[in-house]
């Protein structure tokens, strides 16, 4: 969230925020992201979502074996709960 914090605009981002992108990491992988966002930093991109994303990837891809939690309670993601036949 962006706020102003001593005349300066100030936008944070917590290693949560990079966990709930980024389910598979531990907090010290979600820190790692974070230093590899510090790194390559670029103002004329900014840090968003899809700039999380590739850190991510690029420090600590997905395991091939992670099942996401699938959380739409059984739909087939139109959100009319039936099976789309």
């Amino acid at each position: 969230m962006a706020k102003i914090v001593n005349n300066t605009l100030v936008d944070t981002w917590s290693v949560d925020d990079i966990k709930s992108q980024c389910p598979w990491l531990n907090d010290q992988q979600a820190l790692d992201v974070m230093e590899e966002i510090v790194s390559n930093y670029d103002c004329g991109i900014g840090i968003s979502w899809d700039v999380i994303d590739a850190a991510a990837f690029n420090r600590h891809p997905k395991p091939d074996n992670y099942i996401e939690d699938d959380d739409d309670g059984g739909e087939n993601g139109d959100g009319d709960g039936e099976s789309g036949d």
